[in-house]
């Protein structure tokens, strides 16, 4: 195919599905081309689903209160990380709320101390919100676009 390198994206429920996905053995042992993995962006991500079920959120979702744990990634394995040069970028907004803020913290320790990944990065950006951090993506000086584009072209 010609491709050297692929990233995966994601804000909110779509960084929870990235890193449902890094947790899947399966998708780097059966699927070729996985190896060409480099990187992840994961916006404001939800980690621990416990927190939502006792939201209105879950009146739409109506995710039942025993999937919680074992559809968030907080409670799955990435050892399977350590052999590969996946470099993740986990990010939230400083006005993000307290819950989101805590839980990508937690993401983070947990992808760090248990993977023992050297390509690990937690960044809370100040001044912006929720949907701020991925709306300002499309300003030319903005710095976590910038981070994405100077990843890209370094590593591919």
């Amino acid at each position: 195919m010609g491709s050297r390198g692929v990233y995966f994206a994601g804000h909110s429920a779509g960084a929870h599905l990235v890193a449902k996905l890094l947790s899947n053995v399966d998708f780097f042992e059966d699927n070729p081309g996985s190896h060409r993995l480099q990187g992840a962006f994961l916006i404001s991500g939800i980690y621990d689903l416990r927190e939502l079920v006792h939201t209105s959120v879950n009146d739409a979702v109506q995710l039942p209160h025993e999937w919680a744990i074992p559809l968030s990634p907080l409670f799955d394995c990435y050892t399977h990380l350590q052999a590969r040069r996946v470099r993740v970028y986990i990010l939230a907004a400083q006005n993000d709320s307290p819950a989101f803020k805590k839980q990508s913290r937690e993401f983070y320790e947990l992808l760090h101390n248990t993977c023992l990944m050297q390509n690990m990065y937690l960044e809370i950006k100040d001044d912006l919100d929720h949907f701020d951090i991925v709306e300002c993506l499309a300003e030319d000086d903005n710095y976590l676009k910038n981070l994405m584009v100077h990843d890209v072209r370094k590593h591919l």
